[in-house]
This record gives structure tokens, sequence and C-alpha cells, in this order.
């Protein structure tokens, strides 16, 4: 792994600023979160594919999207006149039952912005919804935000400030 968030990695030599930015322009297929994950969000871009390894089990799917984001950090949500939802409204059960976190659903991304030093991640959408994740905050795991490319090979935003490139698993 890396954990230079300025060097390039992977073998297409790409660095993890582009990397995010390949969710420019893609439809969000899905936004799953449970009370059983504390708040923890799934987005899932692009065509479906199977899972091979969920990064959280406790999220009940057996497919993902081509690009699978998950966020283990406090997240907000916020519509184009006010907040939305955020991690905390999500964790509550007693909250769930609205799901407010669906509008998402078949938006696409117009604007990606990794916000440096502390690898924050802003997600603009259309109609004017954005999703900010603050990765200098405390979390459910280790990786702040988590991205699942198509070749199976993921980028992680870590409480640490790095961003880690983890290459697809060899084939058999």
């Amino acid at each position: 792994m890396n954990g230079d968030s300025d060097t390039r990695f992977g073998d297409d030599a790409v660095s993890g600023e582009e990397v995010v930015q390949e969710l420019l322009n893609r439809p969000c297929l899905a936004a799953i979160a449970q009370p059983e994950t504390g708040g923890d969000l799934l987005l899932h871009f692009g065509g479906w594919q199977p899972y091979e390894d969920p990064p959280n089990p406790r999220v009940l799917t057996s497919e993902r999207g081509k690009w699978s984001l998950m966020l283990c950090c406090p997240w907000r949500l916020d519509g184009p006149r006010a907040p939305i939802c955020d991690w905390r409204s999500v964790a509550d059960s007693g909250k769930q039952s609205q799901q407010p976190y669906l509008v998402l659903e078949g938006l696409t991304i117009e604007a990606v912005e990794l916000i440096k030093p502390g690898l924050d991640l802003r997600l603009h959408f259309a109609r004017g919804f954005r999703l900010s994740a603050l990765c200098d905050s405390v979390g459910s795991s280790d990786d702040c935000w988590y991205l699942l490319r198509p070749d199976d090979s993921s980028i992680a935003a870590t409480r640490d400030f790095r961003l880690l490139y983890e290459p697809p698993a060899p084939s058999d």
C-alpha cells in the first residue's frame, strides 16, 4: 500500500485525486444505510456487478456498483436549500423509516472535491444536492471513506490523513 496522498499509484499510475474523479458524471444506483452500521453510508455507481468481499458485512447486499463508495466517518447530505440528513440520523433506528438519503438514487455526480489536508470528500450531485464526508472526525473504522473500483482495486482515506491504494487481488 502507498501512504502518500500526493504519490501516483497503481499500474495506470493515477493519483488519488484522479481516482475519485472517476465518479464524475456517474449516476447513483443505490444508497444504503442501516442503523446496524452506525450511520455508515454505502453508495453504488455505474452498472451492477457481484460483490466479492463487501466492505462491511453488516450491509446486506450481494451486488455492488462498478464504483462503490463506503463512508465510515461523519457525513452530511445537503439539499439545494437546507441540510437533509447526516450519519447520526441514519444511525437512529427510530428515524430510519424516513431514509432521506434515498434522494441520491438516480442523481448524477457533477463535481468531486478531495479536500486536503484532511482528505474530506465532497460530492456535488445534480439538482443541487451535496454530500460531504468529514475525514478528520471520529468514525466506525480506521478508514474514513473507501472507494472500490470496477477492477476490485480500491483507495481508502485514513484517519491519519493518508490515501492508501489496494491493488486488485491476483487472479487464480
